[in-house]
């Protein structure tokens, strides 16, 4: 082998262990929840999380913080979110999966409150 073949072979394993040393974040899997910036939009459909189920429950709920979203793009957007609402005069936290057709309309999927602590 000669010396400049040998050098080729040596790059070529150094650049491997390279490879092998810093893990690249996969890619999101297509369909899978991912992570969302909070705007505008967010808290549009966060708002409606919380009057829609004030609604269904006959109670006074209003929107304090977004603190966290999920969006999954299926025929339309799911949106997973974590909220902070005033309920009955005191803070509460609960989740809430809101899903935005493609034709602009939304229907809360499943709305759940955080036990208290303690």
């Amino acid at each position: 082998m000669s010396f400049r073949h040998c050098l080729l072979f040596a790059a070529c394993l150094s650049l491997n262990a390279a490879a092998e040393i810093v893990h690249l974040p996969a890619p999101p899997m297509p369909g899978s929840y991912q992570p969302a910036e909070i705007t505008a939009e967010i808290r549009e459909v966060a708002r409606f999380a919380v009057r829609e189920q004030g609604q269904q429950a006959g109670e006074t709920l209003k929107l304090l913080k977004v603190l966290g979203c999920e969006r999954q793009v299926v025929a339309g957007m799911n949106y997973r979110l974590r909220l902070d609402v005033r309920r009955d005069g005191k803070p509460a936290s609960a989740s809430a999966l809101v899903f935005a057709a493609l034709d602009g309309s939304r229907t809360l999927v499943t709305w759940t409150w955080d036990k208290p602590a303690g």
